[in-house]
């Protein structure tokens, strides 16, 4: 088992060079310290830029140059924890029975955050996106989706369990 990287202080910072790199940070807002950085080539700075960060998901919507031509990308990064459990019985007995003070701590301190395990795929898609937007329940029980509002006026939705 693998935990979620979950930090409410986050948020994404995204600069455009003069040479179409586009450059991406992701901070913790309390500390200062940059938990993530990527740079993207040849992105058109001329068309919209949009990005999505919640919980330890980061979503990028960008146009890249390939030949001439701009296409539509899609970056998806997930963040995780550093640490992992292996035998996932002794996690509910130690959580159940006994009361692991590593399982019920309730503190967060900023500055003692270990690195994130970082993975990142990206999509090539054949739709020009307008926006991106997650959904969100009044009382926050139902599971957040990703809202795709494409240049052909469509909706898309991605249900998934990561949001």
């Amino acid at each position: 088992m693998i935990y979620k990287y979950l930090d409410s202080n986050l948020f994404a910072l995204s600069t455009v060079s003069l040479t179409d790199t586009l450059s991406v940070y992701i901070i913790n807002g309390i500390s200062g310290k940059v938990v993530y950085k990527f740079s993207v080539d040849n992105v058109s700075a001329e068309h919209p830029i949009d990005m999505v960060l919640a919980e330890n998901q980061f979503v990028l919507a960008f146009k890249r140059q390939s030949w001439g031509i701009p296409q539509q990308e899609l970056l998806v990064t997930e963040f995780f924890s550093s640490k992992e459990e292996t035998d996932t019985m002794k996690l509910l007995k130690d959580f159940y029975l006994h009361s692991e003070k590593r399982l019920t701590q309730h503190e967060f301190n900023s500055y003692q955050m270990e690195a994130p395990v970082i993975i990142q795929e990206s999509y090539t898609l054949t739709v020009d996106v307008k926006k991106l937007c997650l959904t969100q329940s009044m009382q926050h029980v139902t599971s957040k989706s990703l809202v795709i509002l494409t240049s052909n006026d469509q909706v898309y939705t991605l249900e998934a369990a990561m949001f």
